[in-house]
């Protein structure tokens, strides 16, 4: 996935695939992907990938334990609409189902460890499914302003970096592979961005902050509430012309209601790579409002990749800190995604915090990422 550029899933996916798929050659190892071509799917016309992800995490400190079993379905769809050299339209489709299957609900399953931390799963309670983008992407003056409209999620579009960023893919605590500040949910708006050069790019989007419901709607503008933010993305070059991807957002949402009152802050995300194949990761998120149970997260963090010379597989640690109303809370969280073969992955992982309580909560986790794609 190229830095500087709007995130783009479907082109993440493929950019993993072409990455194992070259370190398998590099290293002259057997291709373990049978039949690449497959799955090299951006240059179609019309694009489909099926995903299944699902995720346990099992917690206990010294006074109870607690489990969540959920699962993920998607949907991605994209259809190159419009492919001339000064002007390009897509559409991109993406429809999930969440479950739980066992256990707790992840809030449920933090209030039981006594966590300000929420598991980084879906919340959901029990089944449901939604429709978090359906947009139309208009680029202009060949890619250099991008306009986006449709429904969609704004921290996507904020806060994806490649290493730090997807649950299915990177670590397994919300601090560092979701952002918790703010919960801001999908809705209809627009995204306008601007690419002053290679190296960074401007941008802003207004959404729809009370959205009636998980599908299309025809929201009424006049008649309801709206979160603002401005977004600088840019890199930063180096001599061996290693990895660099950055993003600093800033936004504010109007009041809902009551319960959900008006709030601003700062989102930063950033991945670097140091040396070859090892990844700095770093994010910052502080604001007020409507937020998740915290007021401030902070996490650093390293990919290593290809560990043991093992062509596909990752592996990440990481350090977190989350504040909620002055009281701090400690974690690592490490994983190893290994690569089994085209699109098929596990993950497991272990979580170890020390709680406002002054307690140790264990958290060991496994994680699978089965894919395919038309």
């Amino acid at each position: 996935m190229d830095p500087n550029q709007k995130p783009d899933v479907l082109k993440f996916l493929e950019d993993t695939q072409t990455e194992t798929f070259e370190e398998f050659e590099n290293k002259g190892k057997p291709q373990k992907q049978s039949n690449f071509d497959k799955w090299a799917f951006s240059e179609k016309k019309h694009a489909i990938v099926f995903y299944y992800a699902p995720l346990f995490h099992y917690g206990a400190n010294t006074d109870s334990s607690a489990y969540t079993l959920n699962h993920d379905f998607g949907l991605f769809y994209r259809w190159f609409m419009v492919d001339k050299e000064k002007y390009k339209l897509n559409l991109q489709v993406l429809l999930e189902q969440n479950s739980l299957l066992a256990g707790e609900s992840t809030p449920h399953m933090s209030k039981t460890l006594n966590m300000i931390s929420v598991a980084n799963a879906s919340d959901e309670e029990n089944h449901s499914i939604s429709l978090d983008h359906f947009y139309f992407e208009n680029f202009f003056f060949n890619g250099k302003l991008d306009f986006t409209l449709g429904k969609f999620d704004p921290l996507f579009f904020s806060t994806f970096t490649p290493y730090g960023y997807w649950d299915r893919y990177v670590f397994f605590s919300k601090t560092m592979a979701s952002n918790p500040i703010p919960p801001i949910d999908p809705g209809m708006g627009f995204y306008l961005e601007y690419h002053i050069s290679k190296r960074m790019s401007i941008a802003g989007q207004m959404v729809d902050n009370n959205a009636p419901n998980d599908f299309l709607y025809l929201g009424n503008i006049f008649n309801t509430t709206w979160m603002y933010q401005g977004i600088f993305r840019f890199n930063i070059p180096t001599k061996k012309n290693l990895f660099s991807d950055h993003i600093l957002s800033y936004y504010y949402t109007q009041e809902i209601d009551n319960e959900n009152p008006s709030g601003r802050g700062f989102i930063y995300v950033g991945n670097q790579e140091l040396v070859k194949n090892t990844i700095l990761i770093l994010k910052a998120s502080s604001g007020t409002g409507k937020i998740l149970k915290l007021n401030s997260a902070y996490a650093i963090g390293l990919l290593f990749k290809n560990p043991l010379e093992r062509p596909g597989d990752r592996f990440g640690a990481s350090v977190q800190l989350n504040e909620k109303d002055s009281k701090y809370e400690w974690g690592v969280d490490t994983y190893w995604k290994f690569f089994i073969r085209e699109w098929i992955s596990i993950s497991p992982n272990l979580q170890v915090y020390y709680s406002i309580n002054d307690q140790l909560v264990w958290i060991p986790g496994f994680r699978a990422f089965l894919g395919y794609t038309f």
